[in-house]
């Protein structure tokens, strides 16, 4: 004999947005009954390489080039990468973004290869690296390396353009526009955590903070 609820009680929360869909999560939705859940559309990401030091592997490198080698590894890592790692990837755009840093090119990523698993490996993103606040030194390019929304120009970023990059990246408009207040929020309270002394450090954050604050107001409207 089974009573009402044994398994789970009415109003549990199963999945909240942004959840991985993972096969054990599946046989939970199945058993509560659930045929179909609302989900993100595959992603769909258009990967270009920038820098004069890159070549082709069909070209021989000159002085001061090299192989773009991380085009093929970033290519391999979007095609194999869990849902939570495309969010990742986002999280590292829109961070980025935020700190005002426009030397962010593709080549700054890097990816980390698992081979003790199940499927015989697993490609993740590493740990983000090479993170300036290039706006505070106002000799470099006020340029992003890589467009959001087909923007390249920080100041004229809007809500509109991540919506454009949420389109380009197969990715749910809504998902997209909220996360970028979330992490602005989260950015703000991390540099509340943080004892910063050394005067080039304490404009930064400012610059930071700054920035943060603005992305709130604009996608609040």
């Amino acid at each position: 004999m089974a009573r009402p609820d044994d398994a789970l009680a009415r109003g549990t929360v199963l999945a909240t947005v942004g959840t991985v869909l993972t096969p054990a999560l599946v046989g939970v939705l199945a058993s509560c009954g659930w045929p179909s859940v609302r989900v993100l559309r595959r992603p769909q990401v258009a990967l270009l390489a920038l820098g004069d030091e890159l070549v082709s592997l069909d070209q021989a490198p000159g002085p001061g080039q090299i192989f773009g080698s991380n085009t093929y590894a970033l290519d391999a890592l979007l095609t194999t990468m869990a849902g939570v790692d495309l969010q990742r990837l986002l999280d590292a755009v829109i961070f980025n973004y935020l700190i005002g840093n426009y030397d962010a090119h593709g080549k700054n990523f890097s990816i980390v290869y698992n081979t003790e698993t199940v499927a015989g490996y697993e490609a993740k993103l590493s740990p983000l690296y090479d993170l300036v606040c290039t706006v505070y030194y106002p000799d470099l390019s006020k340029k992003m390396a890589m467009k959001i929304g087909g923007e390249y120009l920080s100041d004229r970023i809007s809500p509109r353009h991540f919506e454009t990059l949420a389109d380009e990246a197969g990715l749910a408009k809504p998902f997209v526009k909220q996360r970028v207040p979330e992490l602005a929020t989260s950015v703000i309270e991390g540099l509340k955590t943080m004892e910063i002394n050394q005067p080039v450090a304490v404009e930064v954050a400012k610059i930071i903070q700054q920035r943060s604050e603005e992305a709130i107001s604009q996608f609040a409207k």
